[in-house]
């Protein structure tokens, strides 16, 4: 289908854009080639459904949504998980490929619509030096992405501006509190922070960003700006339900566009059938109680030292596994300081996002986050 080449090259760019070796300008060429596709594809989906029938566009299909690899991808399945859900769809990861099963013209709509919070996302949380834009927005965006002023003053010289980085801080400062503290910590006082605050005025942010920990800001912004698309798209669902009551027959309908959904991705995956989950854990259940039983009459049957040597080796191999496990932990799961400047921008940045169906709309580029 036309439209499902436009997004496998939409995905495509995107993981150029990301990789790491890719260079500053063919990622930045990357993304906005993306970000066009987007909107050009809004328009082309529209006219192709329009020569589609009911039926047709109705009809129930498998197909995989290409999330992309990097540190943040496991924020952005969630993401498409929940929107996945407030479209009457349902879903299932397998072999590392996240299924879409649902109606046609409803998947194509997630997918369009993920591409457009994956791309924005992305280019909020890893922002290219962008030479069309003035030096105070290119300044604020690297700031609000979390990058510590020293890194952003190499960014600075590095496109050919003099280091914007002057002497220590001395005497009092007549600034607010809240613009007082984003500096606190730095040692300097940058003349890029002026630039910043500039631009943070013209465009009436007034929540400054105050940290100097990069990685903890990048995942604080990451785990808020999740948590927050995620209520967004519950809260769609919910108004979804709401409208529908309104329509005589809607909620039947739409009650069975999922349960077909379901159906089609339990065919495929049988254990995630609701009734094979209750029956193996039910069979479950009766296995542990068997196990326990089992274990119990082997402990009365010993002598008391033996019981007592028996439940030592039990618990030496408890500490033995939770120590095991939380090294896996450690080593494989992230963790993150909690950063409030990061939560108001990563929680902004996801309440800005325009997620209303305006496929085929001349404006629809502009209206879902179309790059000036």
């Amino acid at each position: 289908m036309a439209d499902q080449k436009i997004l496998d090259r939409v995905a495509a760019l995107l993981a150029i854009a990301e990789h790491p070796n890719t260079g500053e300008h063919e990622a930045d060429t990357a993304l906005r080639q993306a970000n066009k596709l987007i909107a050009k594809h809004a328009i082309e989906e529209a006219m192709l459904r329009q020569a589609q029938t009911i039926g047709e566009r109705r009809a129930l299909v498998r197909r995989e949504v290409v999330i992309g690899a990097g540190e943040f991808s496991p924020y952005l399945r969630t993401i498409l998980g929940a929107a996945v859900d407030a479209n009457r769809c349902s879903y299932a990861i397998s072999g590392g490929e996240f299924l879409v099963f649902g109606a046609d013209e409803d998947i194509a709509w997630v997918e369009t619509l993920f591409s457009m919070i994956r791309l924005q996302f992305l280019l909020k949380i890893n922002p290219k030096w962008d030479e069309a834009k003035s030096l105070d927005e290119n300044i604020y965006n690297f700031k609000v992405a979390g990058y510590k002023w020293a890194d952003i003053d190499k960014v600075v010289v590095l496109h050919g501006h003099p280091s914007m980085e002057s002497v220590k801080m001395t005497g009092t400062w007549s600034i607010s509190k809240g613009w007082h503290d984003a500096l606190l910590g730095t040692g300097y006082f940058h003349k890029m922070f002026g630039a910043y605050k500039r631009y943070a005025k013209k465009i009436g942010d007034v929540t400054p960003v105050a940290t100097q920990n990069q990685q903890a800001y990048r995942l604080s912004y990451a785990e808020s700006f999740r948590s927050t698309m995620v209520e967004r798209f519950r809260q769609m669902g919910r108004e979804a339900a709401e409208e529908m009551d309104t329509i005589p027959g809607a909620v039947l309908v739409m009650v069975s566009q999922k349960e077909e959904a379901d159906r089609m991705m339990w065919a495929e995956f049988p254990h995630m059938d609701p009734k094979v989950q209750k029956a193996n854990a039910e069979r479950f259940m009766e296995q542990d109680r068997k196990e326990a039983e089992a274990r119990q009459a082997k402990l009365d049957a010993m002598t008391s030292q033996e019981r007592q040597a028996f439940l030592e080796k039990e618990e030496a191999a408890d500490r033995r596994r939770a120590k095991a496990d939380a090294a896996w932990y450690k080593k494989n799961v992230k963790t993150y300081t909690y950063d409030s400047s990061a939560r108001a921008k990563g929680a902004q940045a996801a309440s800005s996002m325009d997620l209303s169906r305006k496929a085929g709309a001349a404006h629809s580029g502009a209206q879902r986050g179309e790059l000036s």
